[in-house]
């Protein structure tokens, strides 16, 4: 799993490292070393999507930028209409 990148607290979602539908990689660009401190000491940056619901305030979902398919993000995610 990959953490969520940017501003990371414990209760966010992770995103898988590879889509479910077509299983194509989300792994990114190398993070550089000196930088991985600001991104949660994750070591590459994440190709998947965050889908946010505003209503919700969190991240329901991961949108694949190969296949577009979007996937829920947890047990308890409810995807936007």
């Amino acid at each position: 799993m990959i953490r969520s990148l940017g501003a990371y607290s414990s209760d966010m979602p992770t995103c898988p490292s590879t889509c479910p539908s077509c299983g194509a990689s989300w792994l990114g660009e190398p993070i550089p070393e000196g930088s991985r401190k600001w991104y949660g000491d994750a070591t590459h940056f994440r190709r998947a999507i965050a889908v946010y619901d505003r209503d919700q305030d969190r991240t329901t979902g991961w949108a694949c930028p190969d296949c577009g398919k979007v996937e829920p993000a947890g047990r308890n995610a409810t995807l936007p209409e």
